[in-house]
């Protein structure tokens, strides 16, 4: 992930206010999306208490609105803050139950999920766990590769490739252009 700490301000505040507006006109959904985004930022920042506050909102948004997808985000959310504090076993339990649950062709929290799930296994001895999902997140790739896509496998392969990550690892620094600062 890149540097956050700078991620401009004017963007968080846009956030929420795109948060406001759509829940002044009764979208439960659309207010969830962009809180969404802003406990993403405040968890690859590693900002727990504010990531705590946002992700109850989370939840009771989830809670009126029916909405899993939301409630699938909040998991990803509190598995990167778990990651990016150094809980990398926690971590890999939050990212395999969406992940797991996430077809690729549909639901974007399995792309962004896996990378970080292959990260948490890597980092917490547990890679076996994740072999099935990266096997998945591969084949994907290859059938509808684009480079963000590629980045990110990229990135899969070079974390558990112990003989050779170099290649792999070059190749996701050629396809980093395409990813968001929040990839």
């Amino acid at each position: 992930h890149r540097d956050l700490h700078s991620f401009p301000t004017r963007r968080s505040s846009d956030l929420e206010e795109g948060q406001q507006l759509a829940l002044d006109v009764g979208q439960p959904w659309a207010a969830g999306l962009n809180l969404a985004f802003l406990a993403r930022i405040d968890g690859l920042r590693g900002a727990e208490p504010l990531l705590e506050a946002r992700v109850r909102e989370l939840q009771e948004l989830a809670s009126a609105s029916g909405a899993d997808a939301i409630t699938a985000s909040v998991a990803m959310t509190l598995g990167l803050l778990d990651l990016g504090v150094g809980r990398p076993g926690p971590a890999l339990d939050r990212l395999l139950v969406v992940i797991s649950a996430a077809r690729p062709e549909s639901n974007p929290l399995f792309v962004l999920g896996v990378p970080d799930a292959v990260e948490a296994a890597v980092r917490a001895d547990r890679l076996s766990e994740v072999q099935g999902e990266l096997a998945r997140f591969r084949s994907w790739v290859e059938l509808v590769p684009n480079p963000a896509r590629l980045a990110l496998l990229a990135r899969c392969l070079a974390l558990v490739d112990d003989a050779d990550p170099e290649p792999h690892f070059a190749r996701a620094i050629e396809f980093a252009d395409a990813l968001s600062p929040l990839d």
